[in-house]
């Protein structure tokens, strides 16, 4: 007899798995299983009547999932040979670099630019690749799906963020675990990098004394005389150097015309009563800043010298010679891939380690 509608079937009652979400279920199994090392890299993974057998899954389930783990880059699958790992999985050799936020109102950043070209290098001599993101902030931010898509399903081995501020905005995202480490700052990070602006100012004010210079004056992005002050204060009255408050000048890069502005003013003086050194600490300034020297006709380095912030091996143009010295942004992300290797590993790794300044090597080329 038909059952007629609202009448209740009697007999034990039936749990139905949806399709969808047993195909969910087994791909996190086997995803997990793969991050965890069970099949090595380049490794045979059993087959399909084994993985149907082994995970209680339909041929279809299997199927799709092995498709999905080849769509997200861990298998490929060989014809009759079987399904086997790539040489290369994700979750070992891909890495998030995630940017800060720009401003509409500044000129492109120099060291952004010098992480893109080193981020190419990277890749081209190790085993890494890496995929960049623009800034990730909250759940509308441009980066945010790209990246929270990779991390929910294991794509990377980890993320960098450049002058992170906070978690990122990677709500619901905190148990997986992803190492993170950061450039410059950041809050929620296991890990950062920092480049040491200390070094950069002790040898800046080193080789200020070596040439017999007095009067420093400088040119910065962002950054305040007292904190300015604070740093390079000490070591200027050690060696007997003078930075005035005039002679301080924290500008904007992209205001075309400030850079020579500030020239004309801090030069307008007699010899004596002007500066004989000149601190150009960020190199975003440095082309507009050297040119408003050469128009202006002033002798460099005889008469004034000029440092001059790099991120190397990638300097800024100058239209004078200058003496560099800054970091190596090589050297910055390696350290930043070793951090992230010691925490896969599980080893403890210092909250914070100082990437050192230096000058310029002979013959250093990108």
């Amino acid at each position: 007899m038909r059952r007629k509608h609202g009448d209740i079937q009697a007999g034990p009652i039936r749990y139905i798995t949806r399709p969808a979400h047993r195909r969910q279920q087994v791909l996190a199994h086997l995803r997990a299983a793969i991050v965890a090392g069970e099949y090595p890299s380049g490794g045979r993974l059993p087959t399909r009547r084994e993985l149907e057998k082994s995970l209680r899954a339909s041929r279809l389930t299997v199927q799709a999932v092995l498709d999905r783990l080849a769509a997200d880059g861990f298998v490929e699958a060989r014809g009759r040979h079987g399904t086997f790992m790539v040489d290369q999985p994700p979750h070992r050799h891909r890495f998030a670099l995630v940017l800060p936020p720009s401003s509409p109102y500044q000129a492109p950043s120099l060291f952004i630019d010098a992480l893109h070209r080193e981020v190419a290098l990277l890749e081209g001599e190790h085993n890494h690749r890496f995929v960049v993101y623009p800034t990730v902030d909250g759940e509308h931010g441009e980066g945010y799906q790209g990246l929270a898509e990779d991390v929910r399903a294991e794509r990377l081995a980890g993320i960098i963020y450049v002058s992170a501020v906070d978690r990122f905005g990677l709500a619901g995202l905190d148990t997986i675990r992803v190492p993170l480490v950061a450039i410059n700052s950041g809050v929620g990070v296991q890990a950062t990098v920092v480049p040491n602006y200390a070094s950069f100012y002790d040898l800046a004010t080193a080789e200020a004394a070596r040439q017999g210079r007095r009067r420093l004056a400088m040119l910065t992005l962002g950054s305040s005389f007292a904190a300015v002050q604070a740093t390079i204060g000490p070591l200027m009255t050690a060696r007997g150097l003078e930075l005035r408050r005039a002679w301080f000048h924290s500008l904007s890069s992209g205001r075309a015309g400030w850079a020579r502005n500030v020239v004309e003013l801090l030069l307008a003086g007699p010899p004596p009563k002007r500066p004989d050194l000149l601190l150009v600490a960020d190199d975003n300034l440095l082309t507009e800043t050297t040119e408003a020297l050469r128009e202006l006709r002033v002798r460099v380095p005889e008469d004034l010298t000029v440092l001059a912030h790099t991120n190397f091996p990638w300097p800024a143009p100058a239209a004078v010679p200058v003496v560099r010295l800054g970091f190596d942004v090589g050297d910055l992300l390696r350290a930043c891939l070793a951090q992230i290797e010691a925490l896969r590993r599980g080893e403890a790794v210092p909250p914070v380690t100082y990437l050192p300044a230096g000058f310029e090597k002979d013959g250093q080329e990108p």
